[in-house]
């Protein structure tokens, strides 16, 4: 990643831009991605989960391989970050892909913010070139892939389905079984019964001019 990693001091919490993590720190000194991040102990807070590192100056590259590692926000204001912010959640998605299953990214949030425009930046860093819309109607679309890690990615908005059962006609087991096979479901929430344990969850909210995107390992 580019030197675009800044920090910023807020009631004694530092939050890095775009790609964030939550710092505590003791005798702490600020910097940027460039520099060193000095104190006596530096405490990452995720969920619930709380990881020191050892005390005094940490390089750089640890800096920024640590926090890539915890981060779990980002906050966009500028929607040229996304492609940065998609390749993020596709390292994410090939760390928690399991043999012999399809990788499964679940989106959640309200209307306008931001799932598709996502869904968008996804596919054209998986290499897309066509246009790529939401599947309201048609449920589900598939776009054959030439990447490293999968051969097709599976567009589906469950907006419009009323349960489970409805997804039996598109073969969505199926495809769950498919290792090749990248699924993003817009909706997920309409069939969260049916996702598989290693779906990684997306959350979209929107407030004024920015929008955050938060990840969840599992539901």
């Amino acid at each position: 990643m580019a030197g675009t990693m800044t920090t910023a001091r807020t009631g004694g919490r530092t939050r890095i831009t775009p790609t964030m993590a939550t710092f505590v720190a003791s005798g702490s000194r600020q910097g940027t991605a460039a520099g060193t991040w000095e104190s006596g102990v530096n405490t990452v807070h995720r969920g619930g989960d709380t990881k020191s590192t050892r005390a005094g100056p940490v390089p750089a590259l640890f800096y920024w391989w640590y926090t890539e590692r915890m981060q779990s926000t980002w906050d966009i204001t500028d929607e040229a970050t996304l492609p940065e912010v998609a390749a993020a959640v596709l390292a994410k998605l090939a760390e928690y892909q399991p043999g012999g299953a399809a990788a499964v990214l679940a989106l959640h949030g309200d209307l306008g913010a931001g799932k598709t425009t996502f869904m968008q930046t996804l596919a054209r860093t998986l290499g897309v070139a066509e246009d790529v819309t939401s599947p309201t109607f048609v449920v589900m679309k598939q776009y054959d892939l030439n990447h490293e890690a999968w051969r097709e990615l599976v567009h589906m908005d469950a907006y419009r389905l009323e349960s489970v059962d409805e997804l039996g006609p598109l073969r969505f087991t199926e495809q769950l079984a498919r290792p090749e096979v990248i699924i993003g479901i817009e909706w997920a929430e309409k069939i969260e019964a049916a996702l598989p344990p290693h779906t990684l969850h997306l959350t979209f909210t929107l407030k004024g001019e920015t929008r955050t995107v938060t990840t969840a390992d599992h539901g």
